[in-house]
């Protein structure tokens, strides 16, 4: 879905961009992905929903550097990850997947799914995804 379509079913909207809230939103994705790869050894369930958190944060922190946010509506998890995925290079089957396993633990009670091989791809991918977010933000 491209971010016209997004707006068009107001799944987000435009503000004013804001370098401040971007900023702030983009330490945050940074402090839940140093937190998930701590608790890799200690609790998978726990580090994956950090993992995701720093995805979310760093999509946040795009879309307040571009002018735009989620709607209060529901899907709005679904709506940052769509827009991530149009506007910086990243698979977008592969966020949903993890926004998918992420709810299973959160919303279906599936805990003890996850294995620390696939916590290990989850980490490098969100890696990959804040780094690109870091860029985005800092340029001018």
């Amino acid at each position: 879905m491209n971010l016209d379509e997004m707006l068009e079913k107001d799944l987000i909207k435009k503000v004013v961009p804001s370098k401040e809230s971007a900023v702030k939103r983009l330490k945050k994705a940074e402090k839940w992905l140093a937190l998930a790869s701590k608790l890799t050894g200690l609790d998978l369930d726990t580090a994956l929903e950090k993992t995701y958190d720093s995805i979310l944060e760093a999509g946040m922190a795009i879309m307040a550097k571009n002018g735009f946010m989620p709607t209060s509506k529901l899907g709005h998890h679904f709506a940052i990850m769509e827009y991530l995925s149009n506007v910086i290079d990243v698979d977008n089957s592969a966020l949903h997947t993890l926004r998918k396993s992420r709810n299973l633990i959160i919303y279906e009670d599936e805990d003890d799914t996850i294995t620390e091989e696939y916590m290990d791809e989850a980490t490098k991918f969100a890696a990959d995804v804040v780094k690109k977010a870091k860029k985005i933000i800092n340029e001018k």
